[in-house]
């Protein structure tokens, strides 16, 4: 199964950090996980598995971001 998370960046946070602790488990559990992120920074960023798949869509904000999620889903 492919499992998407859709997170703005990977700052410090609770949703951030708890997609990552979920994101661990499913991929424990056999699964194909990605993240889906408007712009590619953040804390978190350099302590992603690599197993995660990032998608980049380098936007700036929810508005800029739905064409192009349209087009990923």
């Amino acid at each position: 199964m492919i499992i998407a998370f859709h997170i703005p960046k990977l700052s410090l946070g609770g949703v951030e950090m708890n997609a990552i602790k979920l994101a661990k488990e499913y991929i424990k559990m056999g699964h194909s996980v990605k993240f889906i992120i408007h712009k590619f920074n953040g804390e978190f960023c350099e302590n992603l598995p690599k197993e995660i798949d990032i998608i980049n869509l380098n936007t700036h904000n929810i508005f800029t971001a739905i064409p192009k999620l349209k087009k990923w889903f």
